[in-house]
């Protein structure tokens, strides 16, 4: 019993840091209006695919590309890596699929996506490796906590009914 209170006892600031940012993360999709489904891209054919990310490329050379995205009709995002911002963080080329323009760059730091600040912080990718071993402590002191608070309850419940 004293084990387990004093494990929940150091671990409660991490897992209020974690339950933060993990709501910090999904907040913008909470409070964003319903979108209606985005509509279906036509069929590009693979040379105006390839054209539009080689045109993309050009635009962010030396980087590296993590994805790409097909947000709306007739354009796509490319992502590259920005690992100068943060380890999560994207650069942005979005790209018109029918002629191959630009349409916009977008650098990670000047992303008002929030994500991209939260979520190096709760997955602890920012912290390097004493992060992710931090995360994973966390982890398997919850599932500790997880198993032996329903043991401890179900056994004190045992007691108490054993007494006259």
């Amino acid at each position: 019993r004293q084990w387990h209170r004093s494990i929940g006892v150091v671990l409660t600031p991490l897992v209020l840091f974690s339950a933060t940012t993990g709501i910090l993360l999904i907040l913008p999709d909470l409070m964003a209006p319903a979108q209606q489904a985005a509509p279906t891209p036509p069929a590009a054919s693979a040379a105006r695919l390839d054209r539009a990310v080689n045109r993309a490329i050009t635009a962010a050379p030396g980087l590296q590309v993590r994805d790409i995205r097909f947000p709306v009709a007739d354009r796509i995002d490319v992502n590259f890596l920005a690992p100068s911002y943060n380890s999560q963080a994207v650069d942005v080329v979005s790209v018109r699929l029918s002629d191959g323009t630009i349409l916009k760059t977008m650098p990670a730091q000047n992303n008002p996506a929030l994500w991209i600040v939260i979520l190096p912080l709760h997955s602890g990718t920012e912290a390097g490796i004493a992060g992710r071993i931090l995360l994973a402590i966390e982890g398997l002191a919850l599932m500790i906590l997880a198993v032996t608070g329903p043991l401890m309850w179900w056994q004190a419940r045992r007691l108490k009914r054993r007494k006259p």
